[in-house]
């Protein structure tokens, strides 16, 4: 066990070194869309696993490269269709960077886990699934696909990215960022997937009071306002039920529950609710589509 702990020590240790001339992609010198696939360890953490296929597609910028960026769409989905979307988004940053997208493992062309006949709404065929799947599915998770996009970005030849995460997108690049910051120039997150304290994420997503304390204690504007988030957020239902105001109805509230656990929305919504609460009534009754 402490030989094979080496080894895959060892392993790791060569894998974050830059690299070599000779075992730069293909891809690495397009000049226009590249597609390629790299091979990777099931598991990083023991590199003498099977091995399995990651795809990715490389776009080199239009003029001189200032940069690459690494992009995730979310989901999680393929990610290589939403190619054109990520590229609209991006607009004209494309102009002087190249954007890597790297497709998850598990989905589309990396090594897709498939399951024929799977419902997810027929338990009885999600337990299937499972037992077709087996142990291995353990390593189709967020570690191991950033372990993937960073091998993507070595055999590349490429010093370090930005990371462009949407939606689910920005649980990847949060967990890249975590685990190959000497690769990450910057990060730039739309649509935050909230992590919770243990570094995980919360799935489904759906109204939680707690998730609004969280992100509210990560700001400190928002820590400072008095009392905690849900219980203001709790005490602006209580109030509105009592003393209903047509330009707050609670329909609205509902609504936007999901939302809540948005950082900038719920930082927003809770300075909004607060300033209700204390008779300014302005901020909540502005259209809460633009909090």
């Amino acid at each position: 066990m402490k030989l094979r702990a080496l080894m895959a020590s060892a392993a790791l240790a060569m894998a974050a070194l830059p690299a070599s001339a000779a075992s730069v992609h293909e891809c690495a010198q397009a000049v226009s869309r590249c597609d390629g696939t790299i091979s990777v360890p099931l598991n990083w953490n023991d590199p003498s696993s099977e091995r399995i296929t990651v795809a990715f597609a490389w776009l080199p910028a239009k003029d001189a490269a200032q940069g690459t960026i690494l992009a995730n769409p979310g989901g999680p989905l393929p990610a290589l269709p939403q190619i054109p979307t990520l590229q609209q988004a991006l607009g004209p940053v494309l102009d002087r960077r190249n954007l890597l997208v790297v497709e998850p493992r598990g989905l589309g062309k990396s090594s897709p886990l498939l399951c024929p006949g799977l419902n997810l709404t027929a338990p009885e065929t999600i337990s299937t699934c499972a037992r077709l799947l087996g142990p291995r599915a353990q390593y189709f998770t967020a570690d191991q696909v950033v372990a993937d996009m960073d091998a993507v970005r070595r055999a590349l030849g490429v010093p370090e990215v930005t990371f462009y995460g949407n939606s689910y997108g920005t649980l990847y690049a949060q967990a890249y960022a975590t685990r190959h910051p000497g690769s990450l120039a910057a990060a730039f997150l739309d649509s935050t997937t909230i992590t919770a304290p243990d570094g995980y994420a919360l799935w489904p997503m759906r109204t939680r009071l707690d998730l609004l304390d969280l992100v509210c204690e990560r700001s400190r504007a928002c820590r400072e306002l008095p009392g905690s988030a849900s219980g203001t957020w709790t005490r602006l239902v209580a109030h509105l039920r009592a003393q209903p105001d047509a330009e707050v109805p609670l329909s609205s509230l509902i609504a936007i529950g999901n939302s809540l656990q948005q950082p900038v929305f719920g930082r927003e919504a809770s300075a909004a609710a607060t300033a209700y609460l204390r008779g300014d009534q302005a901020p909540g009754r502005r259209p809460w589509s633009s909090v």
